[in-house]
């Protein structure tokens, strides 16, 4: 059986251009290959257009091509082995004739994030403290692990004191972290804040500019009105409220698209929470288009979980209670506070037992000691790897479907499923604690959650599959 590729693209474009977008599909991917085109289908319905086409040999292919008002999903499913390989060559074209629709049609994007109770604050991205502690703290507290082990050098001065004083700093971190990333939301979830809503403007990039020239220096007032105005009750908002306040402030809206998106994201949190029997942590939202979760606590009773608002913006309901879902299973399993252990274990191993065993091998010829040092850190990795692919398989579990975390992560990640479509192998030997991208989607879109059996042992389970999948495509190579 030959292997269906997959990709998920995102784009700037609004409803009214969905049907413009296919017609340039199909005259700039199928109608070139009409010589091998055996069929062809275009439904378009009101918020989402579908092409199908087959295509014949040296194609030997079917695809599918679905158009939304945020992404363009495309599979190829190829018929044979030569079908396989030129069906990158397909995913090329449908990927740059989408990037080539975009920019000369696509929209500039506004998002205005409100909760139910909050302060106004404009867009922006993560500031450098902000995107430091997120790398430090996504997931795994891996990134951390990784910052630990880097800055040793800096503590040489400290002599054998040094590895004391670091593990102190680092146990203080770790027990004040899910504080810590609080500390960088700009709105906390609670009982009686519970809802996100992000209020979307799409407006043609020929009129952007004078669009957020009018918006943006009053922006925290054009906020504050719409605030009063739209947000009637509790997980209510009137868009045309917002149009209103929009217009009174001179602000164009001809040929714009405007949305909004109400999430309940307290109760997604505590849903989720429920179902792992562990207390709701503590939830912030960060005002960003980076779409992300992260999620730490040695415990689970002293955890915390933060969310973008680009993340909600991108995903639907199901896809953001998914990848909460994965995050809360690291708090359940306590990973952070197990991977932090080993990392604290192996360093003060290395600096008071193995250093002094190896002292003179190792100043004498430090390639041996920075490899030590490489290798253990691609151990711990290795295992952060096992955990991520652990929390994709009980996130599944946990919802009931493995399939909206799948979509989730190639709505995040589309870029790196594309770059790792032509390198499956280099993706595995890449310093990264999370498995490759195309792994876990795969995996979550073969995965059945009735296949589970009360036995199974997850971690182990995951363990096998990756290293399974990891020799196969090096082995490949």
């Amino acid at each position: 059986m030959v292997e269906e590729r997959s990709i998920i693209l995102r784009h700037d474009l609004t409803v009214q251009d969905l049907k413009s977008l296919l017609n340039y599909i199909v005259e700039r991917v199928v109608k070139p290959r009409s010589n091998a085109l055996r069929s062809l289908n275009i439904n378009i319905e009101e918020n989402r257009g579908i092409i199908t086409f087959e295509l014949e040999k040296p194609w030997d292919c079917n695809v599918e091509i679905e158009v939304n008002n945020i992404t363009v999903n495309v599979k190829v499913k190829p018929l044979t082995r030569m079908g396989y390989e030129y069906s990158k060559v397909l995913i090329d074209s449908v990927v740059s004739s989408v990037r080539e629709y975009d920019g000369m049609y696509g929209k500039g994007t506004l998002y205005l994030v409100f909760t139910d109770s909050m302060e106004f604050k404009g867009m922006r991205g993560l500031g450098v403290k902000s995107k430091m502690v997120s790398k430090m703290f996504s997931g795994t507290l891996t990134y951390l692990v990784v910052s630990f082990m880097i800055i040793t050098i800096l503590f040489i001065f400290f002599g054998m004191l040094a590895p004391i004083i670091l593990t102190t700093l680092y146990l203080m971190v770790l027990l004040f972290s899910d504080k810590l990333l609080l500390k960088i939301s700009d709105w906390k979830i609670s009982e009686d804040n519970k809802h996100v809503h992000i209020l979307e403007i799409k407006i043609s990039r020929a009129k952007y500019s004078s669009f957020i020239g009018k918006v943006i220096p009053k922006i925290r007032a054009i906020k504050s009105e719409i605030y009063k105005r739209a947000i009637e009750g509790k997980g209510t908002f009137k868009v045309e409220k917002a149009i209103e306040v929009l217009k009174e402030n001179d602000v164009d809206l001809e040929n714009s698209y405007i949305a909004v998106k109400t999430i309940n994201v307290n109760d997604i949190v505590k849903r989720v929470a429920e179902k792992y029997n562990i207390k709701k942590p503590k939830v912030g939202i960060v005002n960003t288009i980076i779409p992300n979760a992260a999620a730490v606590g040695i415990d689970p009773k002293l955890s915390s979980i933060i969310v973008t608002s680009g993340l909600l913006a991108l995903l639907d309901e199901k896809e953001v209670e998914s990848v909460i879902a994965h995050e809360l299973s690291h708090i359940s399993n306590r990973d952070p506070f197990i991977l932090s252990a080993i990392a604290i274990s192996e360093y003060l191993t290395r600096m008071y037992i193995l250093y002094p065993m190896f002292k003179t091998l190792w100043e004498t010829i430090p390639i041996i000691a920075l490899g030590y040092v490489g290798l253990a850190l691609f151990m711990i990795l290795t295992l952060a790897r096992f955990a991520e692919a652990r929390c994709d398989i009980e996130a599944a579990m946990v919802v009931g479907d493995s399939k909206p975390l799948a979509s989730a992560l190639r709505k995040i990640g589309w870029r790196k499923l594309l770059a790792e479509i032509r390198g499956k192998g280099r993706a595995w030997l890449k310093i990264d604690p999370h498995p490759p991208l195309y792994f876990r989607v795969e995996r979550l879109e073969r995965f059945n959650v009735k296949n589970i059996k009360p036995k199974d042992h997850l971690y182990l389970r995951s363990v096998r599959e990756c290293l399974s999948e990891m020799f196969k495509v090096i082995a490949s190579r």
